[in-house]
């Protein structure tokens, strides 16, 4: 049994479901998100470009925020929310790493890395979660 999302096309207008059809309806935004947030993640989830997964990420999930907080969904505005915040978190975890871009005078790169990132196996298990991952949605797309 396959589970089949209720269309937004008749919700009234100004609704949550309303945009999130009409962004659907757009075929390539609805794609160009999923796939921003597809390679986002797999960054995340390689340990080596996590930083970077992180920086492409949170344009992304700061411009979804605000779209959010513009209608009355609270279930909505708390994921958004606290997907924003873990990314903000994760930006303040590399904060040595990023602060060139931010501050005129940044100083010297001290590497903090800890053993446990160090660590090659969690590379393999996150890329090996996101091949899973892909995987799993081309199966069931299908």
């Amino acid at each position: 049994m396959r589970f089949e999302p209720q269309s937004g096309e008749n919700a009234p207008m100004g609704s949550l479901s309303h945009l999130l059809e009409a962004m659907y309806r757009t075929g390539f935004y609805w794609d160009f998100i999923g796939w921003g947030q597809l390679m986002a993640g797999l960054l995340i989830m390689s340990q080596i470009f996590s930083t970077l997964g992180a920086v492409v990420y949170f344009p992304i999930m700061l411009s979804i925020f605000i779209l959010t907080t513009t209608f009355e969904s609270p279930v909505f505005l708390v994921m958004t929310s606290l997907m924003l915040l873990s990314n903000i978190y994760l930006l303040l975890w590399d904060w040595n790493k990023l602060k060139f871009i931010v501050l005129p005078h940044a100083g010297e790169y001290v590497d903090q890395r800890t053993q446990f990132s160090e660590k090659k196996i969690w590379t393999f298990i996150g890329l090996l979660l996101g091949a899973a991952i892909v995987v799993f949605r081309i199966i069931t797309t299908n």
